[in-house]
Parts: C-alpha cells; sequence; structure tokens
C-alpha cells in the first residue's frame, strides 16, 4: 500500500467522537457545562456572566470549548491535515514531473522558447515541495489539542459580546469543560498557559485561516437556528 493510501486509511479510522452528530448528548453535556459555569464562575467573571446570559452564545461556547478538551477532535482534524498534506504533496510532484517532461520535449525539439518560462514554473513548484512538510505538521497547531479550536472560539467571542476575552476567561471554561467531561485536571489549567498555547500556535502560524471539519461546522451552524 502506498503513503497515501495508508494516509487515507488512517483517516478514515481516525472519526470524529460520536458526539458530533448526536444532539441528545450535546445537550446533556452543555447543560452540565452551563450549570458548572453558573456555580463557579458567574460572580468572578464578567465574561463568563455575558455568556450565560445568552442561551445561544452559552450553547456555541459549549460546543467549541468542547471540541476543543476533546482529545478524538484533535486528532481527527490532524489525521485529515496529513491526508491533505500527502495529497498536495503527490500532486506537487506530478506536476514538476510533467513541467520537466515538458522541458526535454522543448529541447528535443529545439524549441527553446518556451523552457525559461517552464524552469521558473518548475522552480517555483520545487520551492513549494519543500515547504509541503511544514506547511502540514500537526504539532505548529499544538501538541495534544488543536490550539486552533481555542483561537477561533476566542476570536468569536469577542466577535459575539463585543469586549475583550481574557486568557483568564479561556482557563475558567476550559476547565469547567474538563468538569463537564468527568475528566477535571489534577492542577487546573492557568491564564499563562493559555496565553502561551495562543501565543505558539500564533506565531508558527501566521497566516493561518481555521479550517473546521464540515461536521464540526454544521454542528455549530445547527447550534445557531435553534
Amino acid at each position: 500500500m502506498t503513503k497515501a493510501g495508508r494516509r487515507t486509511r488512517a483517516v478514515r479510522g481516525a472519526r470524529m467522537p460520536s458526539w458530533i452528530s448526536d444532539k441528545e448528548n450535546q445537550t446533556k453535556w452543555n447543560g452540565i457545562f452551563v450549570d458548572i459555569l453558573k456555580r463557579d464562575y458567574r460572580n468572578a467573571d464578567a465574561a463568563i456572566s455575558a455568556i450565560l446570559s445568552d442561551g445561544r452564545l452559552s450553547q456555541l461556547s459549549a460546543t467549541k470549548i468542547r471540541s476543543y478538551v476533546d482529545k478524538d477532535v484533535t486528532i481527527c482534524l490532524n489525521e485529515q491535515r496529513k491526508v491533505r498534506g500527502a495529497k498536495h504533496k503527490r500532486q506537487l510532484e506530478i506536476d514538476i514531473a510533467g513541467i520537466k517532461a515538458a522541458i526535454n520535449s522543448c529541447t528535443r525539439r529545439g524549441n527553446q522558447e518556451l523552457v525559461p518560462q517552464l524552469v521558473t514554473i518548475a522552480d517555483e513548484l520545487s520551492r513549494e515541495l519543500g515547504r509541503c512538510k511544514e506547511a502540514f505538521a500537526t504539532k505548529r497547531h499544538g501538541r495534544d489539542r488543536a490550539h486552533s479550536i481555542l483561537y477561533e472560539c476566542h476570536s468569536f467571542l469577542e466577535s459575539e459580546l463585543r469586549r475583550s476575552v481574557t486568557n483568564k476567561t479561556l482557563a475558567n471554561l476550559v476547565n469547567a469543560a474538563y468538569e463537564a467531561d468527568g475528566n477535571p485536571a489534577k492542577e487546573p489549567v492557568t491564564e499563562e498557559q493559555i496565553r502561551k498555547n495562543l501565543a505558539h500556535f500564533k506565531s508558527n502560524n501566521p497566516s493561518w485561516r481555521n479550517d473546521v471539519d464540515p461536521r464540526i461546522q454544521k454542528l455549530l451552524d445547527d447550534t445557531e437556528t435553534k
């Protein structure tokens, strides 16, 4: 089996967690998460108090934070990224081989006019091929969690609340999500850890654009229309 074939097989095996399509599960988990926020953070964190005052925003925030703390989501997203990288790499290799064949054909036929342009294109594609491994690397997004999800959540909350959302608030949300999962962290996540994770993500992904898995995007869209 080729490497690309193994990648495709791997991503098929790395399934999104079942709760993504289980609305009853979502409703139950979101309720637990919101109750924890009310109990522990509503009176201590103004941003969380604002989130709790909006039912729609509470549900969307719960879904986004759950996607961040659930390792299975990160595993699946990483496998998808690897598959896209392998596919893109293979296509570049095919393109480069085709251009080189065209250069050889032009040279044999004595048609040199197109050669410089073809060489330039081949060089550009070769440079892109050299950057391919780094471009689709998964560690740039976080070692055990896809920090792109937290980054997107942060941007979403600031846009919805029209106010700055601190790393402390994000840490509170993450800690509440771990507890809602029945897996509270032995040492609570701190605002400094959140700051470092997001800073690391942004420094390693300056041109990043969130590519949400269609199943997660549909989940968020469905929640918005409830």
